[in-house]
């Protein structure tokens, strides 16, 4: 029996070992550049652990454990090659959404990595081949097995002290600034796949869950929102408050970025309707996505709150019931109908339960559709599109909406006879597809906007098109060389963050391109200076997109906190990197600048993300602006 169980602590330790590596394998990344220290480790502490319990029972430890490391390889796997991050803890509080998004997780695979699963299926067999016969004796006395067991968890025990104390050691050298938090990649060379993990669980039982802050945080917090007031417009003072009463359609088009407005490739145009939304509308050329964990959902709280994401967690999933200020609960106030429309399931996100706590009336989620047409994850755009107008016209209005587009979402790929462009001059397929399923999804809001305009809702309404975040690809590297080689970029780091944003006013016009820099949180101030709506106890961190200046965006969770942006000049800085080593650039002159020059905006982009953050978390928006309704 001792020969055996040695022999399955060895088959463990060598097949866990050999899945580490097949892990970086998958996923392109060096096995000698890996710092493997803690994943030995703890694969040691849970092979000798498991040693120590009863023959049959250390059998079946051995295939949970194994299981859960095939697990945490294809995960994070999967979540690495969609979000180009490794998968937090928080993010598995969306696990049980996994099975709703199969058809994106399925294309991230192919068909042999799905083995690394079969692996248990080795200790059944060992089971059955070592199993233990009725009336058969170890070769070991009592006084000799309880030794055994006692060394065992000794040893385990000192392994466990070992790898607390190594991962100290780490923490010591790459959290050199409690505001940025190393990257991923980073975490990943210096404790391996299992200690990249294991160093999140560590840290967030140290963390806890605060919802508690200091008398000092709060007034620092209370102080920034109080500076952000709405400013009006020169350029723009004729549109103050001329919208009182107008419908407001806010469309959220999924992963549409804004290298591709305008651009037309071997004389096939390939965003024709938003292009031609630029003539009728106010394009707002350097607008930027700011999500964070919560990537649509960040996007759709920062509009409605002109609020920043949390950089550790998404606000619909773990601080969904707060006492938000949003825009739907003002326009309510005014007598508006507050809508969501958006064909899938209604937990997803957690958006049934969120939006009891931002105003939203009535959420219009898949059972409400007729589902004659699906593409990816679930109704094609073209049927939602025109479901949606039909619903509208039976609304009271004035009415605001939220319409949510789904078919242009990972891994975009339509139906052959709904392509209609040639892009096979494209070498990477992947970029192909997102490019074609762009045109789809654009073509689907040009039946929405011409069904608006024949039903005379377009013209009574103030129509607002966004993109919600970068789009997703399995090789960010080889999208970003193939984005340069085919489009005009911003030329700035965060071009993969850039989104569109048009905001069409009744009549179509004024027309114009405004190259402030805003992002979401931007709308929501910009909206209640068009319908005149806005009050001084109405908290918000952007800014009226229509007012002179710069602007400003800071940025969170997939760069260094303290990266930030405006028109003439920004600061990059990679998550885990010494502010120093930041990078402090002139957008205007095209050269490198001297970190001092950057200075000020690094603290301001902390000061506004801790400032969210705080009032977020802490529950404190209604009691610092004493919010009171509209009489």
């Amino acid at each position: 029996m001792k020969k055996q169980k040695t022999l399955i602590v060895s088959a463990f330790v060598t097949i866990n070992v050999i899945k580490i590596c097949i892990f970086y394998f998958f996923n392109d990344l060096h096995v000698f550049q890996i710092t493997w220290t803690e994943d030995l480790l703890i694969v040691f502490i849970a092979a000798i652990a498991v040693s120590a319990l009863p023959f049959n029972l250390s059998l079946l430890m051995y295939a949970v454990f194994d299981f859960v490391i095939s697990a945490v390889v294809m995960i994070d796997t999967g979540y690495l090659r969609i979000f180009s991050r490794m998968l937090p803890l928080d993010a598995l509080k969306q696990a049980r959404l996994l099975p709703h998004i199969n058809i994106a997780i399925m294309e991230v695979f192919h068909w042999y990595e799905w083995l690394v699963l079969l692996t248990p299926v080795v200790y059944a067999i060992m089971a059955f081949a070592f199993k233990k016969k009725k009336g058969s004796t170890t070769d070991m006395n009592s006084a000799t097995r309880v030794l055994t067991l006692y060394f065992k968890i000794l040893t385990a025990c000192v392994l466990f002290a070992v790898s607390l104390r190594y991962l100290n050691f780490v923490q010591k050298k790459v959290y050199n600034d409690p505001w940025n938090q190393p990257s991923d990649m980073l975490l990943l060379k210096k404790l391996g796949l299992l200690g990249f993990h294991y160093n999140e669980a560590v840290l967030r039982i140290k963390k806890g869950k605060k919802t508690r802050f200091s008398d000092e945080e709060i007034k620092k917090a209370q102080e920034i929102l109080k500076k952000h007031r709405l400013k009006g417009s020169d350029t723009y003072k004729e549109l103050a408050g001329s919208y009182s009463g107008y419908n407001i359609i806010v469309v959220l088009m999924e992963s549409l970025q804004a290298f591709m407005i305008g651009q037309i490739l071997h004389g096939q145009e390939l965003t024709p309707t938003l292009n031609k939304l630029l003539n009728e509308s106010l394009y707002f050329s350097d607008f930027y996505s700011t999500v964070s964990m919560g990537n649509t959902s960040d996007a759709e709280f920062s509009v409605n709150n002109s609020l920043l994401p949390l950089p550790d967690d998404s606000v619909y999933v773990s601080y969904y019931a707060r006492d938000y200020i949003a825009l739907p609960s003002i326009l309510a106030e005014k007598g508006y109908g507050t809508y969501v429309f958006h064909a899938y399931r209604p937990n997803f996100w957690n958006r049934s339960k969120a939006y009891l706590y931002q105003g939203i009336q009535k959420f219009f989620y898949d059972k409400y559709f007729r589902i004659d047409e699906k593409i990816g994850l679930g109704l094609s755009d073209g049927s939602f599109f025109r479901q949606v107008v039909s619903k509208m016209e039976k609304l009271p209005q004035p009415f605001y909406a939220l319409v949510i587009t789904l078919s242009n979402h990972y891994p975009y790929k339509l139906p052959p006879d709904l392509i209609a462009l040639d892009l096979s001059f494209i070498g990477y397929e992947q970029f192909r597809n997102y490019l074609e399923s762009v045109h789809y999804m654009d073509t689907a809001l040009g039946i929405f906007i011409e069904k608006l305009r024949k039903t005379g809702i377009l013209d009574r309404s103030i129509l607002v098109v966004f993109g919600d975040h970068f789009a997703p690809m399995n090789n960010a590297y080889l999208t970003m060389n193939t984005i340069k080689k085919f489009f005009k970029t911003s030329g700035t780091p965060f071009e993969r963050s850039r989104v569109p944003l048009f905001i069409r006013l009744p009549g179509g016009h004024p027309s114009a391109v405004i190259d402030k820099s805003g992002s979401h949180r931007d709308i929501e101030p910009t909206l209640l200076y068009l319908t005149g709506y806005y009050r001084e106890n109405i908290p918000m961190l952007g800014e009226n997109l229509l007012a002179e200046g710069e602007g400003f965006v800071p940025f969170l969770y997939y760069f260094g906190n303290g990266s930030w942006l405006n028109r003439s000049k920004y600061f990059y800085l990679k998550r885990g990197e010494r502010l120093r080593r930041g990078r402090c650039f002139s957008r205007t002159e095209k050269r490198k600048l001297p970190y001092e020059e950057c200075k000020a905006g690094i603290e301001r982009a902390r000061r506004e993300i801790r400032a969210s953050e705080v009032l977020i978390k802490g529950n404190l928006i209604k009691k610092i602006f004493k919010y009171k309704k509209f009489n």
